[in-house]
């Protein structure tokens, strides 16, 4: 007869709450000494919640991805998970490394975060609660679940494969969660910059004119998307990419290419790749739309990249499909 064990917890020694409060424990009723019973932490809202397993996962998540040893080992600059323990803390970008709790205007330092992280590991220890999501039991063994993770996705897209290759395992598993949970949550809306954000304000003076002087806007039927390596302003272009072989990439103007705008943003559906880099290594910090094919003074709209993306030699750096969000508000 096969034998199960059945991993519990000490739910005495359970904490009753971590992060400061933003996660508190729950146990199904039963017995002290009832083996089994379901636990886990809900978040403070309590409109979601969370098995150990995936607590102290996300804890370990922190201390690679946070600790200054990782970022200057591990990770490329730049490269910042933006959301920390599932939705619970979301990188504010205007003023980091501060994250945000979500819900609510309270912001943490990630110093704060690792010291939380460190205790809830320690604390649910005492509990006898030592395993992740990824079924590790030590800190260490986070790093080798995400090299296996992530070797299992290659394949998938060359920009993975490429990206695994230069900047290593970590690195790009925080990139893709970034991707990944970029997509909208409506209880916890998406703060900082999204892309394509800011208005150049010679274009922004010629609508503001028509809608306050009876007048009459056209939008052209051509625009064209551009990489910056220093970001741009409403005033300036910035530094536009220069790497051997850039150029603007055309973009036609219509309802197939921008479906109808909603919530004061509008997307640009199809894939936008710029020709292949073939000299040496330039950085891309910004994107931006621009009413002509080169030159002018200012972009119509731009944005900064969520992160800076290093284009080297024999790279044709592209936007998913999908990825670029113009937002009027």
């Amino acid at each position: 007869m096969p034998i199960f064990t059945i991993r519990s917890p000490l739910y005495d020694k359970l904490p009753k709450e971590l992060y400061d409060g933003a996660f508190q424990v729950w146990i199904a009723p039963g017995g002290e000494y009832e083996h089994g019973r379901p636990c886990g932490y809900y978040f403070q809202d309590k409109t979601w919640w969370c098995s150990i397993e995936h607590l102290i996962g996300w804890s370990r998540e922190i201390l690679h991805t946070l600790k200054a040893e990782s970022l200057t080992r591990h990770i490329w600059v730049g490269a910042k998970l933006t959301w920390l323990c599932g939705h619970a803390f979301q990188l504010d970008y205007k003023a980091e490394p501060l994250y945000r709790v979500s819900g609510t205007q309270k912001r943490l330092h990630s110093s704060q975060l690792i010291g939380f992280a460190k205790s809830a590991i320690e604390l649910l220890g005492e509990a006898d609660c030592t395993y992740d999501q990824w079924a590790g039991t030590e800190d260490r063994h986070l790093l080798s679940a995400i090299q296996k993770h992530m070797e299992e996705r290659r394949g998938h897209h060359w920009a993975l494969d490429d990206h695994i290759e230069r900047h290593g395992h970590l690195d790009a598993y925080i990139r893709d969660q970034n991707h990944r949970n970029s997509i909208h949550h409506p209880r916890y809306p998406i703060i900082g910059p999204k892309n394509l954000s800011g208005i150049g304000q010679t274009y922004c003076n010629t609508f503001l004119n028509a809608a306050f002087q009876a007048g009459t806007f056209t939008g052209a039927a051509t625009i064209y998307n551009a990489l910056h390596s220093a970001n741009p302003s409403d005033t300036s272009d910035g530094t536009e990419a220069a790497y051997t072989g850039y150029a603007r990439q055309a973009i036609t103007c219509n309802s197939t290419n921008f479906p109808n705008a909603s919530a004061g943003t509008i997307t640009y559906g199809p894939i936008i790749t710029f020709p292949t880099n073939t000299g040496s290594l330039e950085t891309e910090t910004a994107v931006s739309w621009q009413g002509a094919s080169s030159g002018g003074t200012q972009p119509n709209w731009w944005g900064t990249l969520l992160a800076n993306v290093g284009v080297g030699t024999n790279i044709a750096p592209q936007f998913n499909a999908s990825a670029l969000i113009t937002s009027g508000v």
